[in-house]
């Protein structure tokens, strides 16, 4: 398990292919309003900025650690971005609306809309956390980093289920702590009291581990190819 650092190029890389996808994802969304007249989908806007928080934060942690700031500034840091980073993979969850939206719209437009949407928000949440990987690994060595990385991707799935099925988002954690409280005691005495709670998170986390392992790959193999061609024309 070799370290990995991210280069400036592979960041801008990163960022640029974040940006197309959430603008094609935006002029969707603006297609089928202007020829609906309804506003009924606008909160996937939200969902996409919320999306791109931990991305915002990601960027910070990894420029403030090649900076040698302090350890617990970063972990506060470190901290947002961990309450924030399930907003991003939840995206893709939003395409539960397909087929059961008020307005007459072609349902194969919505399922293109959705998909795009949730695969950016997959995307925005890899590479936020390819980010902070790569701090991981620096700070604690290739194997904690990616234990920490995968314990990360499995609270994510924690994340996803509380915002899905329980309807709760990561405001709720600063807005109503006692919340979380309360639901953490009920199953810490309770804990078999929810299977389909383990079940849920289980099977989100296995897929949010290898949609990352192969987004890892895939980003190194771009990476490595993008170098060699810029390298070629210096």
């Amino acid at each position: 398990m070799a370290r990995f650092r991210p280069s400036a190029l592979n960041i801008v890389a990163l960022l640029s292919v974040l940006f197309a996808c959430s603008l094609g994802s935006l002029a969707l969304i603006t297609l089928r309003m202007q020829r609906t007249g309804s506003p009924e989908l606008e909160f996937l806007r939200w969902n996409l900025a919320l999306a791109w928080l931990p991305m915002i934060l990601g960027l910070g942690i990894l420029a403030a650690h090649r900076r040698h700031w302090r350890a617990p500034v970063i972990a506060t840091v470190g901290l947002l971005w961990l309450l924030f980073l399930p907003n991003a993979p939840y995206l893709a969850t939003d395409i539960v609306h397909a087929g059961r939206t008020w307005q007459s719209v072609p349902l194969w437009f919505d399922l293109v809309m959705f998909a795009t949407f949730g695969g950016t928000g997959l995307l925005l949440g890899y590479a936020s956390l390819y980010l902070v990987h790569s701090v991981f690994s620096d700070r604690f060595g290739p194997f904690a980093g990616w234990v920490l990385t995968v314990t990360t991707l499995v609270l994510s799935g924690v994340g996803i289920y509380l915002g899905r099925v329980l309807r709760l988002n990561s405001w709720d954690a600063a807005t109503q702590p006692a919340l979380f409280v309360s639901i953490a005691r009920r199953r810490l005495e309770d804990p078999l009291g929810n299977v389909g709670l383990y079940t849920a998170v289980a099977a989100m986390s296995l897929m949010l581990v290898i949609g990352y392992l192969v987004f890892v790959a895939s980003a190194r193999v771009a990476g490595d190819l993008v170098e060699r061609r810029i390298g070629r024309h210096i």
